[in-house]
């Protein structure tokens, strides 16, 4: 369903400050200053994207889980583009298996993730029309 049930309450009850939560272990989290609740960014070479960070055990050291289902949220800063709604897709390849279908490629990505400390950027794609423009 990817993205086809954000913005529902079925989907409401994970974000985290109206962005995709991102699950990290708590060592990792200390590491890196990061407490449930906080602010994150998730970078790689292909792109970067803001996420709510979830301190679990659920998830193994050096691993970070970051589902995939938030509508793209582009904004442009000096760094180049970030997306303040969490869409791993800005993390992952973009390359078709065949002329018919893109795979399931978006499986896996290395990124760093550290806490955000710059402006918290208000999350404009539920705005109505009128106000986004």
């Amino acid at each position: 369903m990817h993205s086809q049930l954000d913005g529902t309450v079925s989907h409401d009850y994970a974000n985290i400050d109206g962005r995709e939560p991102l699950w990290i272990h708590p060592k990792d989290a200390e590491a890196r200053g990061i407490r449930s609740g906080d602010l994150v960014l998730v970078a790689n070479g292909r792109g970067r994207a803001m996420a709510g960070a979830y301190v679990t055990e659920r998830v193994m050291p050096g691993v970070v889980v970051f589902h995939h289902g938030a509508w793209y949220a582009p904004v442009e800063t000096k760094e180049g583009i970030l997306d303040l709604r969490g869409n791993s897709n800005t993390l992952t390849m973009d390359e078709p298996t065949s002329k018919l279908a893109c795979g399931n490629i978006a499986s896996t990505a290395l990124v760093e993730v550290a806490r955000w400390t710059g402006e918290r950027r208000h999350v404009y794609v539920f705005d109505p029309i009128e106000e986004a423009l």
